[in-house]
């Protein structure tokens, strides 16, 4: 993550998602979140893996569970060999709703369905009149 940068995100709701970030200090990256998440998803940080395991890394996951726009700011606090770093990202997240289904008024499980149904109603009106006679 790059001091000032704005990082788009797009998340698909009842996907699981998970995206890693890596600040750009050589140790001990610190994360504070200003602003709120997508319903569903957080915010960790894990050690990142080695040779910069004297590092943190910030991970953004979890399960989407509302569609819409979320922007927030990442604030990292890190030490850049003996220097303090203190920088801000923005995370847009943008979360989708799923693709419907598309099921063809043509396909055969549709045709059969239409045509049971269709059945048992006149049927049923049939059975319906002779009662009433």
């Amino acid at each position: 993550m790059n001091s000032g940068a704005t990082l788009p995100i797009a998340v698909q709701m009842g996907q699981s998602f998970s995206q890693t970030f890596r600040g750009t200090g050589t140790i001990d990256n610190a994360y504070i979140l200003n602003g709120t998440l997508p319903p569903g998803l957080s915010l960790t940080t894990v050690t990142a893996p080695p040779p910069n395991a004297g590092n943190h890394d910030m991970v953004l996951s979890g399960v989407a569970t509302a569609p819409g726009g979320y922007t927030f700011n990442v604030d990292i606090a890190a030490q850049n060999f003996s220097a303090a770093v203190n920088y801000s990202s923005t995370l847009v997240v943008t979360v989708s709703r799923p693709p419907a289904l598309a099921v063809p008024w043509t396909s055969p499980a549709v045709l059969l369905l239409m045509a049971l149904v269709t059945a048992g109603l006149g049927g049923w009106e049939l059975r319906a009149r002779r009662a009433a006679a």
